[in-house]
């Protein structure tokens, strides 16, 4: 099922919820809010930050400063990318890669706000796919 970001986000909040998690939104001020997420922690101090990083199980998101940030502290978690951002790795994060079958090597120095490849990169990614990676992160947990 091909879904957009936000609504695969609504649907995983509420599969995560029904499992016994506190989901938390982080962000910025401006940014989409996902209706069922149990808090909102937007506009926060970068020590606020680390510190929700540190007693958080996991995360889960988009390729931006906050991957980087959980990717650098080894938190585990998952994100959601387009094939033709070149961007560092991290170990502790399972990543998803949305592609159209376009070849990316030559355009990895558009930034991704410009890159018209970008959308349909992203909604090729598909719930079942993020919710299997979400049950194998989870299944680490429950576990314990």
């Amino acid at each position: 099922m091909i879904l957009s970001f936000y609504t695969i986000a609504y649907f995983l909040v509420d599969y995560l919820k029904q499992r016994g998690y506190h989901t938390i939104q982080v962000g910025a001020k401006d940014d989409f809010t996902v209706d069922n997420v149990d808090e909102f922690f937007f506009n926060r101090s970068f020590s606020d930050l680390v510190a929700l990083i540190t007693v958080s199980k996991f995360f889960l998101g988009l390729d931006t400063f906050f991957q980087h940030l959980c990717g650098l502290m080894d938190k585990k978690g998952i994100v959601l990318t387009p094939a033709h951002n070149d961007h560092a790795f991290w170990p502790s994060i399972q990543y998803i890669v949305g592609t159209n079958g376009v070849e990316f090597e030559g355009m990895k120095w558009l930034k991704d706000h410009l890159n018209p490849h970008r959308k349909p990169c992203m909604d090729s990614i598909t719930y079942e796919k993020v919710q299997g990676e979400v049950d194998k992160l989870i299944s680490c947990f429950d576990k314990y």
